[in-house]
């Protein structure tokens, strides 16, 4: 039979059409339709999304479940929506436009959320209420299973309702509230930068999930400091509520700092309708550091990751990179240098409060800059007052008029301080925080005679000399104390200024800003490095790493950090840890924290009065 050659061709063009529109499908949104008594409604999808006329998203139906509760998704960032808001509908996308404008494309797995905040104060715009019906709230990185909480939990959550329907929100924080939870998005700073999000929505109960799995360490804090075999342990919940599960558990354990897998393990389970199993794993052989610990699921075809906590293996190896030669010498010649510019202190008094007094000062520095900050002294002028040094987060923003008491509730004199050249009050639209890095972190970077951040660690020492000689403080008893990047300048500050009486440091930035330059590349200090360019930057950053200095702190020192946290990382933190030669030290690991996980409000008391 003959066959012509169109016609050999066009099963291959009808298998490629059937491919690309399968494609589309795939890729693209559902179909969005009026509904009849007003407002929209998604069509063609696993789940079914209903807008509201006055633009908000009121329901996600997942096999029959509704996830949202009342209001759902709006924009706001109080308990009540912001103002009037139009809605349009084009290309299978709804926008939502009011103070801040809120994108949603839908897709079979996912709705994707792009917020971008053109009208009102720097903050959260939107915020999310959903029902407080479902059966478990999981954690998806660290794997903890809330069941029901009564309060605030934090970290990445994923709702899984009784039909083992499962919606994963964007938001770190989920709030208990009357009969719902509320999240309200990350921050969106006005001017229109747009941040984007992710609602992941499965029908049915994804493997991963059909296991209830909480992971232990030999210590609560999943901290091993020796290098020897270690175990860890996973115990398993079958939550299938009509069946045994059958599979396999993997753990794979993947170096937090190279991101290279370096082990793998492997054990076959068999559970029972709701039965439980606890498995031990034996960690040995691996270089000191933070590991990411994978748990993997896999049956047949179908495989999901559980979660991924972490550990920190044979800690007490982690140690600060060699020091250059110089090191000492070139910040005893920076000191020098700063103690011959005239200190030129400048104080005014600004406000009273209830017990204290509040002033604003600022005083000169090197490379021709000035210290600005907050002072607060008790009105009672009768006696002398320990003194707190309160050094500030990363950024160029406002600073907050300080407080601190001592352990009887005695106002202590305080002193914040910025370390960026600008005053503490400005008109926000005069900060330029929104830009990343931060101007003051790479200013002058290519030599460190002139890097900025040479300015602001002898401004440390400096504030430290102004605050001891003040008539009401007692020069001996004076505590210095940040967290982020305030809590890596303590650590430089404890490290310079040696008469400190103790030191509270929490989740520490700028520490090992070797790794961080070389392997991190955080989001809030990228160095954008040329070939030529990067050696220069690598020598500068040697001279102004916080590990560096943690080898001269003396005074008693109080640390924290969590595993989670991927800002100010752990390894770097426990390498300062271990510098440190004071003979009384202590640090807080909290396994599952993140940024600020570790923090506790009464941190000084344990080294401090």
């Amino acid at each position: 039979m003959h066959i012509s050659h169109g016609m050999a061709i066009m099963p291959i063009l009808m298998v490629c059409l059937v491919l690309f529109i399968a494609e589309i499908a795939e890729a693209g949104q559902g179909t969005i339709v009026a509904r009849p008594g007003g407002g929209w409604q998604t069509s063609g999808l696993p789940y079914t999304a209903v807008i509201s006329a006055q633009g908000a998203l009121t329901s996600l139906t997942v096999g029959g479940y509704d996830f949202l509760d009342g209001r759902g998704l709006f924009l706001g960032d109080e308990s009540t929506p912001s103002g009037a808001v139009t809605v349009a509908v084009k290309d299978a996308c709804v926008t939502l436009a009011g103070a801040a404008t809120l994108q949603l494309r839908f897709y079979p797995d996912r709705i994707e959320l792009s917020l971008a905040n053109t009208g009102i104060a720097d903050g959260h715009c939107a915020r999310v209420e959903v029902r407080k019906t479902v059966a478990r709230i999981k954690n998806p990185e660290t794997g903890v299973d809330y069941a029901m909480p009564s309060q605030l939990i934090s970290g990445k959550m994923r709702l899984i309702a009784p039909n083992g329907a499962t919606l994963t929100l964007p938001g770190t924080y989920l709030y208990p509230q009357g009969n719902f939870y509320y999240m309200k998005l990350p921050v969106a700073q006005k001017g229109g930068s747009v941040s984007n999000f992710t609602f992941d929505i499965a029908p049915a109960l994804p493997i991963e999930d059909q296991l209830k799995i909480t992971v232990h360490a030999k210590t609560p804090d999943f901290t091993y400091w020796s290098g020897e075999a270690q175990p860890f342990y996973t115990e398993l919940t079958n939550m299938l509520p009509d069946r045994p599960f059958r599979g396999t558990i993997v753990m794979r354990l993947q170096s937090y700092l190279t991101k290279a897998y370096v082990q793998e393990m492997r054990q076959p389970i068999t559970l029972g309708k709701g039965e439980m199993q606890t498995l031990t794993w034996t960690l040995q052989k691996l270089d000191p550091g933070t590991y990411i610990t994978e748990i993997r699921l896999e049956r047949g075809k179908e495989s999901g990751i559980c979660c991924r906590p972490r550990i920190v293996f044979h800690a007490t190896a982690l140690a600060p990179a060699p020091p250059p030669e110089d090191f000492d010498a070139f910040w005893q010649r920076t000191l020098e240098e700063q103690a011959k510019v005239p200190l030129d202190l400048q104080l005014t008094k600004v406000k009273d409060l209830d017990k204290v007094e509040v002033y604003k000062f600022n005083f000169a520095g090197l490379l021709h800059r000035r210290i600005y900050g907050y002072l607060t002294i008790p009105k009672d002028k009768t006696k002398k007052y320990p003194a707190v040094l309160i050094l500030p987060s990363s950024g160029e923003h406002r600073i907050q008029i300080p407080s601190f008491a001592d352990e009887h509730g005695t106002p202590c004199v305080c002193m914040a301080i910025n370390v960026t050249n600008l005053d503490v009050d400005l008109p926000e639209e005069q900060y330029d925080w929104r830009t990343w890095p931060a101007p003051y972190l790479v200013t002058g970077i290519l030599d460190r005679e002139h890097y900025t951040l040479r300015f602001s660690y002898a401004g440390l020492v400096r504030a430290a000399e102004v605050l001891a000689a003040r008539p009401e403080v007692q020069a001996d008893d004076i505590l210095c104390y940040g967290s982020s990047q305030g809590g890596g300048l303590t650590l430089i500050a404890a490290g310079l200024y040696p008469h400190f009486k103790a030191a509270v440091a929490n989740v520490p930035a700028l520490c090992r800003l070797d790794w961080s330059f070389d392997y991190w590349n955080p989001p809030y200090f990228p160095i954008a490095a040329s070939a030529e360019t990067r050696p220069m930057i690598a020598n500068t950053l040697k001279y102004f790493d916080a590990t560096q200095f943690a080898r001269h702190i003396t005074c008693p020192i109080w640390i924290s950090l969590g595993l989670m946290d991927d800002v100010t990382p752990s390894m770097g933190v426990f390498c300062a840890y271990n510098a440190i030669p004071a003979t009384k030290k202590n640090v807080l690991v909290q396994g599952f924290g993140g940024h600020g996980g570790g923090y506790d409000p009464n941190a000084a008391k344990g080294v401090w009065p």
